[in-house]
């Protein structure tokens, strides 16, 4: 019984995973028309667009966050063959499955845990972009 529920929740899961990667797509498919849109503007009618680069960066940081999951899913993200090909292949496993994972998520706890000062205070200063938007700073 248990089994079935967490074969079909992995399935749930990887479907969403698989469709939040689909929106992360999408998103930096939108950020490079809205780039050459934002190029275009300049260079050839003189007249620079405040939004582009904005909604760009935008993008980027919402793909990058809603394609991880997908990817990790799915098997494909970025390994350090270098170093983990150095060892035999019985601890690559070990390495590769284990340690690697552990470090990345320390390395997240710890960034997590040094911006969240930053972030804090640029909510409670309402501090917002430089951009004719004003877009607020704190969850960036």
């Amino acid at each position: 019984m248990f089994a079935r529920v967490m074969r079909k929740l992995d399935h749930w899961i990887g479907r969403a995973s698989l469709a939040l990667m689909l929106v992360s797509g999408i998103m930096v498919l939108l950020m490079a028309w809205g780039e050459t849109y934002g190029v275009v503007k300049r260079y050839v009618f003189h007249a620079p667009d405040p939004f582009a680069y904005e909604l760009s960066t935008m993008f980027l940081l919402f793909s990058g966050v809603l394609a991880v999951a997908g990817v990790e899913w799915l098997d494909r993200h970025v390994r350090n063959d270098m170093i983990a090909s150095r060892f035999p292949p019985r601890m690559r496993v070990i390495v590769l499955n284990t340690i690697f994972p552990l470090l990345a998520l320390i390395f997240c706890i710890v960034l997590t845990w040094k911006s969240l000062g930053n972030a804090l205070y640029a909510l409670e200063i309402g501090q917002v972009s430089q951009s004719t938007w004003a877009l607020p700073l704190a969850p960036i």
